[in-house]
């Protein structure tokens, strides 16, 4: 249980079209490293955002760079959705 919000911050690069997974939906990693995490908006072009700030539970602000060297977020993931206990 407990909260495991993952939050986001700007700046956000939003990308109108970009290849993906035919059956990508909404809040799905298309890819995650230290580049940032490039997330699917869904819709018929394909558009997603690419997320370079983010805030893990219980722990500060960072990159990321930062975030990746000790987290993992594999592609395909589905942001929003509850992860098995």
């Amino acid at each position: 249980g407990g909260d495991k919000s993952l939050k986001i911050f700007p700046p956000v690069e939003l990308y109108s079209q970009v290849k993906k997974p035919v059956e990508a939906v909404p809040g799905m990693v298309l890819e995650a490293g230290p580049d940032g995490m490039l997330v699917s908006c869904g819709g018929p072009r394909g558009g997603a955002l690419r997320i370079k700030t983010l805030q893990p539970p219980g722990a500060r602000k960072m990159n990321a760079e930062s975030f990746f060297a000790g987290h993992r977020i594999m592609p395909g993931t589905i942001l929003g959705l509850p992860t098995p206990e």
